[in-house]
């Protein structure tokens, strides 16, 4: 954990323990989130906008100052308005649920976003924006897919986000890729 000015940034990279199999190894990362999310329950209502937490894949290594990270997070979020998910030129996984969501999202993406789908390799929000997301009275219901639920439930979360007519929390994707290009992936590294 570091601090700049008010915010507290956790990072924590993501290890997926393929032992259970690749399937359940990828749910088990949203469900990580929503425990870790979870222990910060007794943060005071007027600090949750001040912590910040990252969920990177274990293979991703952070270069810059944290003051580039909080303003290019503010930045991506809408200034901490929601939770940031890292944008990717393709759809994935390949199926015909996710393949119907990808073109529900390109519909809705600006024209000048040259990264309109989202990547679960890197999420990012405020603690109320997170708690509000993983709110213990909100299901999580684990997508039914063949391939890779983790990246389905961020497809279904983004156009719900998307689609939604009230105000809420919801997961934005970084379309410009201002956080992924504070990251770098490590050459031949693997997650799992």
């Amino acid at each position: 954990v570091f601090s700049a000015r008010q915010h507290a940034i956790t990072i924590i990279p993501e290890m997926l323990d393929t032992s259970i199999g690749f399937n359940d190894a990828c749910w088990s990362k949203v469900l990580r989130i929503k425990d870790i999310v979870q222990t910060y329950s007794g943060t005071s209502h007027h600090d949750r906008d001040g912590v910040i937490l990252m969920f990177v894949d274990a293979d991703m290594l952070f270069f810059d100052g944290q003051d580039i990270l909080i303003e290019s997070f503010r930045f991506a979020s809408s200034y901490g308005k929601h939770a940031v998910v890292h944008g990717s030129p393709s759809c994935w996984p390949q199926t015909e649920a996710s393949q119907e969501l990808c073109n529900r999202i390109l519909e809705k993406t600006p024209l000048d976003g040259s990264l309109p789908f989202p990547n679960g390799g890197l999420f990012m929000g405020t603690l109320r924006v997170l708690q509000e997301l993983f709110s213990p009275k909100r299901d999580l219901i684990r997508p039914k897919a063949d391939k890779s639920p983790e990246q389905m439930w961020f497809l279904q979360e983004v156009m719900s986000g998307m689609e939604s007519l009230v105000p809420q929390s919801t997961i934005k994707v970084d379309h410009y890729g201002a956080l992924a290009t504070l990251l770098k992936r490590l050459e031949g590294a693997h997650s799992w």
